[in-house]
């Protein structure tokens, strides 16, 4: 459990509600960003999950990793991709899955030590007096 209460949680949870809504948009739009595919890995699909994970775990109060956040991402992931399919305009791709689920994985990893200290630190910053 965090050690302060955070006093902008609703702005912390936002930006991460914020985070799935630009994968879903990014994912479905007829005009996506440009792919970097590094080793076969899509690196624009492992940067978006990864910093949603880790923000989102980031929010979890409970200690542990919990299953819930990276099921959920993973399980976006495959239904976004299935929605591309039907979407005349963009590709479904296992690929793209492997590279989003790596991303949560990693941002998972990434974000548990920051727990309970990285959202204090930035609170600490937001309320610093000038």
């Amino acid at each position: 459990m965090p050690s302060e209460t955070l006093r902008y949680k609703p702005w912390w949870a936002a930006l991460g509600a914020g985070s799935v809504l630009a994968i879903v948009y990014l994912s479905l739009t007829p005009n996506p960003l440009p792919g970097h595919d590094l080793g076969g890995a899509n690196i624009n699909h492992v940067f978006a999950y990864g910093w949603t994970a880790l923000w989102l775990v980031q929010l979890r109060e409970k200690r542990g990793v919990g299953i819930a956040i990276p099921l959920g991402l993973c399980a976006l992931g495959v239904v976004l991709e299935y929605a591309q399919a039907l979407t005349g305009y963009r590709h479904f791709s296992y690929a793209d899955m492997a590279s989003n689920a790596a991303g949560v994985a990693l941002g998972v990893i990434a974000g548990q030590p920051l727990r309970g200290r990285l959202l204090p630190a930035l609170e600490r910053l937001v309320r610093r007096p000038t």
